[in-house]
């Protein structure tokens, strides 16, 4: 960064993104923040949004830093649309014209080099798009009472990950990896389908970024319900088989 001189550095805010932009500005004398869903200059100075308190408040901070070091900001995953896609174009695959990128040689640490990846093993959860990124994410909460079948026979035929409340990874249903909130991931998929999900805050402060909600759930007064733009009362073990059989229908 001292040798490029950015306005600003990205990264993305996950738990890797969230230490390294600390770590970053420690070591340059800058400033950092985390979860940030929007970026603008105002007065010559450069200012970030992000939810907090479980998305029931928008805070903005104004970033200076000591010296010329560039101000870190760790972006909440889809937030941003990539450069060149307009917002008609979110409905349909665009691949914009690719960007110039400069590849730099940074000096690596002896710290950072006794460092060796041992092994790695890609959690079941893991086998379908990324959930952080996925464009579709289907759901699963207390409703479906343990049977994330039904889940995965929604998400596969539309290409969708799949991803869980806390409940039900708390119940070991599934996967902690999947679990979307406040102590799990935040995502903002352009469609997100809710199967028995109730709605509590620390889950809905994780799809405060999403496009389209849908919601099936068999409680009417359910709190996701005031947020969802499309809402299905009725038992998921009922309304998941019909869901997938008019896709199929829709698909011949």
């Amino acid at each position: 960064m001292r040798r490029v001189r950015p306005a600003a550095a990205l990264v993305v805010s996950d738990y890797r993104g969230k230490e390294l932009a600390g770590r970053a500005a420690v070591v340059l004398g800058s400033a950092a923040t985390c979860d940030v869903a929007e970026v603008e200059v105002r007065d010559g100075a450069l200012h970030a949004s992000r939810l907090v308190l479980s998305g029931s408040w928008s805070t903005t901070m104004r970033l200076t830093s000591s010296g010329e070091a560039a101000p870190v900001l760790a972006v909440r995953p889809g937030a941003f649309a990539a450069a060149g896609i307009e917002g008609g174009d979110l409905d349909r695959e665009v691949r914009p014209e690719p960007l110039a990128v400069e590849v730099l040689d940074p000096a690596i640490s002896p710290q950072s080099l006794s460092v060796r990846l041992v092994s790695r093993e890609q959690a079941s959860v893991a086998s379908g798009p990324d959930l952080a990124q996925a464009r579709t994410v289907v759901v699963g909460g207390r409703g479906v009472d343990g049977d994330f079948d039904l889940v995965h026979s929604l998400a596969d035929p539309l290409g969708a990950a799949v991803g869980a409340t806390r409940v039900a990874c708390d119940e070991g249903w599934i996967e902690s990896s999947a679990q979307i909130g406040q102590t799990g991931l935040s995502i903002a998929p352009r469609l997100y389908i809710g199967l028995g999900v109730s709605g509590a805050v620390h889950h809905t402060s994780g799809i405060q970024g999403a496009g389209t909600i849908v919601a099936v759930c068999d409680d009417s007064e359910a709190p996701i319900f005031e947020m969802a733009d499309y809402g299905v009362v009725g038992d998921v073990r009922e309304v998941v088989p019909q869901l997938v059989e008019e896709l199929a229908r829709l698909r011949d």
